[in-house]
């Protein structure tokens, strides 16, 4: 549960929040306070991911739901990134079976190519706080 797990439809525990880390250290996400916005940065850099949202950008801007927004990680005493963006990622990590849902738990299991295609977008430094 405290590597990964689901949180409503986004990402929560180690996982998460290295993903919200790395998003804001390229400059894709910033938060402030309560608040938190995608910028520019974040269609290169979830492409490296795997990820195209070069076209979800304004449906994300435009949608009644947030396109993102900080959501603190009850293991991790940090943020992870909920609202739109935070579910997409989600659903394409899920989509790529790099995490698999626990049957009758909110746990996700994270598999090899989860392990390899995660380590290699986080960094080898940011991988070793996860796994």
């Amino acid at each position: 549960m405290r590597r990964a797990r689901l949180c409503c439809d986004h990402l929560a525990g180690r996982v998460g929040v290295a993903i919200v880390e790395r998003l804001q250290a390229d400059g894709s996400v910033v938060i402030e306070g309560e608040h938190a916005r995608v910028e520019a940065p974040s269609v290169a850099s979830l492409a490296k991911l795997g990820l195209d949202v070069s076209g979800s950008l304004a449906s994300l801007a435009a949608s009644k739901r947030p396109a993102c927004r900080p959501c603190l990680d009850w293991s991790e005493r940090s943020c992870h990134l909920a609202g739109s963006l935070g579910a997409l990622i989600c659903t394409h990590c899920i989509d790529q079976r790099w995490l698999l849902r626990r049957t009758g738990s909110r746990a996700l299991d994270v598999t090899a190519p989860g392990q390899l295609a995660l380590r290699h977008w986080l960094g080898s430094e940011a991988w070793a706080k996860v796994a």
